[in-house]
């Protein structure tokens, strides 16, 4: 445990004294730490992956893209890192936050 807290350590510190972010170690940690044992089949697996790095990236959290990228139809990614934009996003969410639609998904995904 002490080991894996120093290891965090440093690249925390890493990233903040300029270097570069360790997206690997980041998806490992969503992967493993966050979702670690509930997604158990191989394609959902390739999935949160394919979401990963879709948002998780360089050119999204540092603002550097031209346009703000699109998490659903309604929902934008601000262009900083900055906290509060996100958790605003997140408190502006209805209560349908499990529509297809936030997934890319047709509206009709249900219907069987």
């Amino acid at each position: 445990m002490l080991p894996s807290f120093f290891d965090d350590l440093k690249h925390v510190y890493i990233y903040l004294t300029g270097g570069e972010i360790p997206w690997d170690y980041i998806y490992g940690l969503f992967e493993q730490a966050v979702y670690g044992g509930r997604v158990d089949n191989p394609v959902d697996t390739d999935v949160l992956k394919s979401y990963l790095t879709q948002y998780f990236n360089t050119a999204v959290i540092g603002g550097s893209r031209g346009s703000k990228t699109r998490l659903a139809s309604n929902i934008n990614l601000p262009n900083s890192s900055n906290f509060s934009e996100y958790k605003k996003i997140c408190e502006d969410l209805n209560d349908d936050q499990d529509a297809p639609s936030l997934f890319g998904l047709p509206a009709n995904i249900e219907r069987s």
